[in-house]
C-alpha cells in the first residue's frame, strides 16, 4: 500500500483503510523515497496526472508521517524539493513550470535548488 501511495495508484483514503485514521502513528517498515520518486511526483503534476491537492496531500503524507523515509544519498536535495512542494497550497506560492525543471534537475544532479 506505501508504494501504491507513493505512485499515486492508491489515496490517502486507502492509505488510512490499511493503517488506521491516524497516520502518525503507525508502526510499519517505512518505504523508501528516492529522488526518482519525487521527480516522478513532480512530472505527474506538471503533465496534470495530479491535481495541486493530490500533490500537496502526497507531500504531507510523505513527510509528516513515519511511513516514509528519504533514501539516504540525495536526503537532503529530497528534503529541500519537498519543503518547497508542500507551501505550493499557500495563496502566495506559485511556481512557473521552468521552477518545477529546476526541482527536476536539482533531484537528477543531487544538488541544491537554484531558483
Amino acid at each position: 500500500m506505501l508504494k501504491a501511495f507513493k505512485t499515486f495508484a492508491a489515496d490517502k483514503c486507502a492509505l488510512r483503510k490499511t493503517y488506521g485514521a491516524d497516520l502518525h502513528n503507525v508502526e510499519v517498515e517505512p518505504e523508501i523515497v528516492s529522488a526518482t520518486d519525487v521527480i516522478f511526483a513532480i512530472e505527474s503534476y506538471l503533465n496534470h496526472t495530479v491535481t495541486k491537492e493530490q500533490l500537496v496531500q502526497w507531500v504531507n503524507v510523505l513527510w509528516f508521517t513515519d511511513l516514509y523515509e528519504y533514501e539516504s544519498a540525495c536526503e537532503d536535495t529530497i528534503a529541500e524539493v519537498m519543503t518547497l512542494l508542500e507551501s505550493i497550497d499557500e495563496e502566495e506560492v506559485a511556481f512557473s513550470e521552468e521552477e518545477y525543471r529546476e526541482m527536476i534537475e536539482a533531484l537528477r544532479r543531487n544538488r541544491p535548488v537554484k531558483l
